[in-house]
C-alpha cells in the first residue's frame, strides 16, 4: 500500500528533528522506502544557519549586473532552432553558393553570433554599450545589425516577398536565414548573402568614419558585384578547361634590361 500523502502545505521542516537530523520514523511513515533512502543521503545542514538567496546562474551563487545582463541577452536572442535536418542541409547549401568565400565565412559567423556586434565586444571586455551604434536605441543583436534596424527599411522593402510568413524575424539570425533557405532559390540566396555582407561593411565604414558607403546603393552594388564575380569565375573555368596554351612561361630579360613584377589591389568601395 502507498504511505499517507503529505498535505499540500507541508514543509521539509516536519521531516527534521529538533536536533537537525532527518526524522527517519516520520520519513518512513509518509514516504516510500525508495524515497527515504535517497533523502537520508542529503545533508540537512545546520539549523542555526539562516536561509540565503542564491543566484542560479553563477557558480558562487552571487548575482552581478554582468550575469543578469547575459541572461537577458540570451533570452532576447531566443532559442536556437531545433530543426537539425534543415540546419545540416543549410550548411551544405551555403558552402555551394556561387559567392566569394569571404561572404560565406561571414554568413557562417553571423549564424553563430560570432561577428563583433556591441554585446559581443562587451563580452570580450571592450568598453562599449550594448546599444546599436547606428540607431542608438535598440539592442545590438546580429539580426538587428544586419536586417532589423530602421536604416535598412528600404532594403527590407525590396525583399518584401521573402519576408511573408517569416517566423525567424523575431528570433535570431540563424532562425531567420533558415526560414529564407526554405523559400529562396540559390540565385536569390546568393544575392541575399552578398547584401547582408555589404550591409555589415557599410555599417563599419559609418562607425569608423571612413569613406562613404550609402545604404541606398547596396542593392545595385551587390547585383553588379555578384555578376562581375560569377562572370569572372565562368571565364576562369573556360581558361582552365581550354588547356595550357594561354599560359606563358616566364622568360628572363635580355642583358642590360630589367623586368619588374608587381601586384596591385583595387578597392571597389572607393570606386
Amino acid at each position: 500500500m502507498s504511505p499517507p500523502v503529505l498535505g499540500i502545505e507541508a514543509k521539509v521542516s516536519i521531516l527534521i528533528t529538533s536536533s537537525g537530523n532527518w526524522d527517519v520514523k516520520c520519513l518512513k511513515h509518509h514516504l516510500c522506502n525508495e524515497y527515504v533512502d535517497s533523502i537520508l543521503k542529503i545533508p540537512t545542514g545546520s539549523n542555526r544557519t539562516a536561509d540565503t538567496m542564491l543566484w542560479h546562474y553563477e557558480g558562487n551563487g552571487r548575482y552581478t549586473v554582468k550575469s543578469g545582463y547575459w541572461l537577458g541577452y540570451k533570452l532576447m536572442e531566443g532559442p536556437r532552432t531545433s530543426n537539425v535536418n534543415s540546419s545540416s542541409q543549410w550548411w551544405i547549401f551555403l558552402w555551394n553558393l556561387n559567392v566569394p568565400l569571404k561572404v560565406k565565412i561571414f554568413i557562417w559567423k553571423a549564424c553563430f553570433d560570432w561577428i563583433p556586434t556591441a554585446p559581443n565586444l562587451a563580452r570580450r571586455r571592450v568598453p562599449v554599450r550594448d546599444r546599436c551604434p547606428m540607431c542608438k536605441k535598440e539592442f545590438d543583436s546580429t539580426l538587428h545589425a544586419l536586417w532589423k534596424r530602421k536604416q535598412l527599411k528600404d532594403i527590407r522593402t525590396d525583399w518584401r516577398r521573402m519576408l511573408v510568413n517569416n517566423r525567424g524575424i523575431n528570433g535570431n539570425f540563424l532562425d531567420f536565414i533558415l526560414d529564407l533557405y526554405q523559400c529562396l532559390n540559390m540565385k536569390d540566396m546568393a544575392l541575399f548573402c552578398v547584401s547582408v555582407w555589404r550591409i555589415w561593411y557599410c555599417r563599419n565604414v559609418k562607425i569608423h568614419g571612413q569613406h562613404s558607403c550609402e545604404i541606398s546603393e547596396v542593392g545595385t552594388w551587390c547585383k553588379n558585384y555578384l555578376i562581375e564575380y560569377q562572370t569572372s569565375n565562368e571565364n576562369g573555368n573556360r581558361i582552365s578547361s581550354g588547356g595550357n596554351q594561354l599560359f606563358e612561361t616566364w622568360i628572363p630579360p635580355n642583358q642590360d634590361h630589367y623586368k619588374i613584377n608587381c601586384c596591385s589591389v583595387f578597392d571597389g568601395g572607393k570606386g
